[in-house]
């Protein structure tokens, strides 16, 4: 299955928090998913070329995990905070479909 990866312009560091806005159809999806389990964490990566919606994207192999915190529905979109934990590095990027996913190494 793999974890749940969030792309983005910006880096995440460990016991930073992260305050995104959630919109793409992909990404409720995950955020759904991840609400279903105890502990909700997906890991974040540095987008090295491309853009954070739509796809297509080339990522870098380090990231981090950020651990869901707060969670405000809105119409249409999420308003979510997670913090940042340990760093891992991509083993394997996984299909796409329905979101990113890979499996990671810590």
């Amino acid at each position: 299955m793999g974890t749940a990866m969030f792309p983005l312009g910006a880096v995440l560091f460990p016991h930073t928090p992260l305050a995104l806005r959630i919109f793409e159809e992909r990404y409720l999806v995950m955020l759904g998913r991840l609400l279903d389990e105890s502990d909700p964490a997906f890991g974040v990566v540095l987008i090295e070329r491309g853009t954070e919606t739509g796809g297509g994207d080339q990522r870098f192999a380090i990231g981090t995990m950020a651990r869901l915190s707060h969670v405000l529905p809105e119409a249409d979109q999420l308003q979510i905070v997670a913090r940042g934990t340990e760093r891992f590095e991509i083993v394997a990027w996984l299909d796409d479909d329905p979101y990113p996913r890979a499996d990671l190494r810590p």
